[in-house]
């Protein structure tokens, strides 16, 4: 096979030089250029007739003419050449080898999702190739993103942004894996009002009440929570359908997100956060129907709002002015004085 020649279409094979002939004049760099032409011209046989010569899978080949240095797998994956991939990937090329200001081909696949056109079956089955040759699919790329925070973040909620989803959890990406920010995938997709990806995400093991897990000012913050502020109903809920915790979701701040929620935007998720929590006191057990009314007459809460507001709502700031005793509720967006005559 080494003296087989690359026949380049409209050359004649006598100008081609034969890989042995290469090997002999040019060394590793030679096989290393035919390896290139090989992957160019979408020839996988070739491809593993180079790789048997000691062709390296993943040496960086600089072209001089091109200026540019990738590895072969790079190129395969830029190519979207999935027999080339599968026989790069036999021969146990690295799938997470990034060299210097540039991602690995895993991440450059992952990276190259497409804004103006769906995904093709080739590049979700490239993506699949990459992931069984053990690419590291809960590792950050240089944003410090994880392959779900990634997607959930950047792109748009479609079919396609849901089937690159399910073949990184199908891969054992972790759904619960913050990024640098200490976000979850989850929790971008409810913070992007994204539907589809929501669903996908807690039907896939994700952890629907997790929190951000940084000291930010998003930190304690769960999904419901983002979705409430933002007054997304469908996303609210899709979250109450799927068991979100109402009492966490409103307890992330000592601040009463509760009383924050004015004006008529906010009307159908007041509503609907009523209706969850009277079920959850119907249909929870015994005892969690005990501990959750004696928390509501521990707050001396008032009608159904107040039976919403989490505990740390009630410890307001007491100010005393004279001989009145001042209650001071802050929020976001209202503040509201009561003066209570002392004894």
């Amino acid at each position: 096979d080494v003296n087989i020649q690359y026949r380049d279409a409209g050359v004649p094979d006598i100008e081609v030089p034969s890989v042995l002939s290469r090997a002999m004049g040019g060394g590793q760099d030679g096989l290393q250029e035919c390896l290139f032409i090989a992957i160019s011209k979408r020839d996988s046989r070739w491809m593993k007739r180079l790789v048997a010569c000691q062709a390296d899978p993943g040496q960086p080949f600089t072209d001089p003419e091109q200026h540019f240095t990738a590895t072969p797998l790079h190129l395969t994956v830029d190519e979207r050449f999935v027999e080339g991939l599968k026989t790069l990937c036999e021969s146990r090329a690295d799938v997470n080898r990034a060299l210097e200001g540039c991602s690995s081909p895993f991440w450059s696949m992952l990276e190259d999702f497409p804004e103006e056109r769906p995904w093709s079956p080739s590049d979700r089955e490239c993506l699949q190739v990459l992931i069984m040759a053990r690419a590291k699919i809960n590792d950050f790329n240089f944003q410090q993103h994880t392959p779900l925070t990634f997607i959930a973040s950047e792109a748009i909620d479609d079919g396609d942004s849901c089937k690159i989803l399910q073949i990184l959890l199908e891969g054992n990406a972790d759904p619960d894996r913050f990024d640098q920010d200490g976000f979850s995938a989850l929790h971008y997709a409810v913070k992007y009002g994204h539907q589809q990806m929501t669903r996908r995400l807690i039907h896939n093991r994700a952890t629907v009440d997790i929190a951000v897990g940084q000291p930010t000012r998003y930190f304690g913050k769960t999904a419901l929570t983002f979705a409430i502020e933002q007054s997304d109903t469908p996303l609210v809920s899709t979250l109450l359908q799927l068991f979100a915790d109402v009492q966490k979701a409103l307890e992330w701040s000592t601040l009463p997100l509760w009383q924050a929620m004015v004006g008529p935007r906010y009307e159908e998720v007041r509503q609907l956060l009523q209706d969850a929590h009277r079920l959850a006191m119907i249909s929870g057990s015994e005892e969690d129907r005990v501990a959750r009314q004696q928390r509501e007459e521990f707050q001396n809460a008032e009608g159904p709002i107040a039976a919403l507001q989490p505990a740390v709502a009630m410890r307001m700031p007491a100010i005393c002015v004279d001989t009145s005793l001042v209650h001071v509720d802050v929020t976001k967006v209202q503040v509201s004085v009561t003066y209570d005559p002392c004894d």
